[in-house]
């Protein structure tokens, strides 16, 4: 069965690129200190700037990541309407019977 994703909705494509980007800004934190933390000594910046950043990092990773979710979505919705969507292809799997079902005698 073939078919064609003919629109992406833009802002839930915002959103769900948003949670992404999230958790791979989460993700990054621990590395990230560690090299704040060596350029604040080399720097001799104060741990102000390094707890700035720590909560700065995942905050700016949701903002852009909605922003290149949402234009991503809207590139792909603008681009499809010229050339098409992209095609996919699915394949219905047989259905697995249903076991049987026991039922237990009542107690008395």
């Amino acid at each position: 069965m073939d078919v064609s994703l003919k629109r992406i909705g833009v802002l839930r494509a915002g959103v769900m690129a948003a949670v992404f980007y999230l958790c791979m800004g989460l993700f990054e934190i621990p590395f990230m200190t560690l090299v704040m933390m060596h350029t604040a000594k080399t720097a001799g910046e104060g741990a102000g700037a390094i707890i700035f950043f720590i909560f700065l990092i995942p905050l700016a990773a949701v903002f852009f990541g909605f922003l290149v979710g949402v234009i991503s979505a809207l590139l792909y919705n603008l681009v499809a309407k010229f050339i098409g969507g992209m095609e996919f292809e699915f394949e219905k799997l047989p259905e697995a019977p249903n076991p049987p079902v026991s039922i237990p005698p009542p107690i008395a």
